[in-house]
């Protein structure tokens, strides 16, 4: 099983990189738990403080993006957190020490990436054997 938390704007979007997880991570045999969040970040903030045992997921573009992320880390700075963006923030990212970051729209590619640089950061349990064949 693997929790995934997402926050962002837009739902569609959202459900978009939803399917795309759940397609992978149903190949690997792993099953989704997906949580969302829409509008206010606070109940995000909230719901992510210091659970390391999830992948804080990121859908969001603009200034406010990254004051959204900055502060997604300092609630949980020992969980995963991918950012996906229509600017490139990668440097910004890298400051914050971001497990990874991409850019929008999310692709399968994209997707198995992200999730590949968070089996290598921390393993999931169980393993997740297509995602440990190949670095990200």
């Amino acid at each position: 099983m693997l929790r995934v938390v997402v926050y962002g704007p837009d739902a569609e979007e959202n459900h978009r990189v939803r399917d795309l997880l759940d397609d992978i991570l149903r190949t690997a045999e792993i099953k989704l738990v997906f949580k969302e969040f829409t509008g206010e970040r606070a109940p995000f903030f909230t719901y992510v403080k210091n659970n390391p045992y999830l992948v804080m997921l990121i859908v969001q573009s603009g200034p406010e993006a990254e004051e959204t992320v900055r502060l997604a880390k300092e609630a949980n700075p020992k969980a995963r957190l991918v950012w996906f963006s229509e600017q490139d923030y990668a440097l910004y990212a890298y400051e914050l020490n971001l497990t990874f970051f991409g850019l929008l729209p999310v692709s399968q590619q994209k997707a198995e990436s992200a999730l590949k640089a968070c089996w290598y950061e921390m393993p999931f349990p169980p393993n997740i054997r297509i995602l440990a064949q190949s670095t990200p």
